[in-house]
């Protein structure tokens, strides 16, 4: 016989256990006293019967309603966070973008410098004539304002 690897696919609720008298309503609870230790022993009902729940335990939900109790380090090694999964399939989506938008920029300033190159060679200016040279200008003042944009739009979307 071959052992494999398994995973759990079920999303759950879950929420941790800190004794306040709402979650013991909430959940239907009822506490006891320990005599041995002098202190409040809380038990969850399940399907199964009533389970045991510590301080800091968390209180799962499944997706029929029912709800049974994890321990703490069992819950971090076994389970994460809905938000952080689709927060890392949008950082995915968005790597891409975000390389584009830098090369774009480093297409851009390359064709900025190349053109400031040329706007500072009085010799190749004389030969196209004033007009050109002014729209060239403009040009230029265009291409910046757009890198400019490029910049903001990178700077944005590294904070996704």
């Amino acid at each position: 016989m071959t052992i494999r690897k398994y995973r759990k696919t079920a999303t759950i609720k879950a929420e941790q256990f800190t004794g306040e008298p709402e979650q013991v309503f909430k959940y239907g609870m009822f506490p006891s006293v320990d005599n041995c230790a002098n202190e409040f022993q809380y038990f969850l009902p399940t399907k199964e019967g009533d389970m045991r729940i510590n301080l800091d335990d968390w209180i799962a939900t499944g997706e029929k309603g029912e709800h049974w109790a994890i321990k703490d380090d069992i819950f971090k090694q076994t389970y994460e966070l809905v938000e952080d999964q689709e927060m890392k399939k949008e950082e995915k989506a968005v790597t891409p973008v975000v390389k584009r938008v830098k090369e774009e920029k480093a297409d851009l300033d390359e064709k900025i410098r190349k053109l400031k190159t040329f706007l500072n060679d009085d010799e190749k200016l004389s030969s196209i004539g004033k007009e050109q040279v002014n729209l060239l200008r403009c040009q230029l003042e265009t291409m910046e304002k757009y890198s400019d944009i490029l910049w903001s739009r990178i700077d944005d979307l590294k904070g996704w």
